[in-house]
């Protein structure tokens, strides 16, 4: 191989190797900075813990993203067919099961919030599902 084609042959990885870091950067700076929900979104009630599928062995929080302005939530427990097995209106973003709500081990749950904000428009989360271990 020649010089001449050997300098042409590394411009060549050079000018991939750049379109592959640009690709690269470009890619992380999508990751990075993708709009998220946040405490700021009142679109939106994002369900944090139980995740979706989830099984747990002991049922400490339920945990979501709060909406802006502040609201009142309106938390829902349900049995798979969606009979409801809880619900309670509560003023923070998150929320300790009663003792007296008997959760059966083995048995797949429902959960739910609605934020209910100042002008009484409902925003409602995602239905998720967890399960409570044997």
């Amino acid at each position: 191989m020649t010089i001449p084609q050997t300098r042409k042959l590394l411009q060549n990885r050079m000018m991939w190797l750049a379109a592959i870091m640009v690709v690269a950067i470009v890619l992380v700076l999508l990751l990075v900075l993708r709009p998220s929900p946040s405490e700021n979104d009142p679109s939106t009630v994002t369900l944090i813990a139980p995740r979706d599928g989830a099984t747990v062995v002991l049922l400490h929080r339920f945990i979501w993203h709060k909406t802006y302005p502040p609201a009142v939530f309106h938390f829902f427990l349900y049995e798979v067919n969606r009979t409801t097995v809880w619900s309670t209106l509560v003023k923070d973003s998150s929320l300790v099961l009663p003792s007296s709500v008997p959760l059966q081990r083995g048995k797949t749950y429902l959960w739910r919030v609605d934020a209910i904000l100042a002008d009484e428009k409902t925003i409602h989360s995602e239905l998720r599902a967890f399960t409570l271990s044997q």
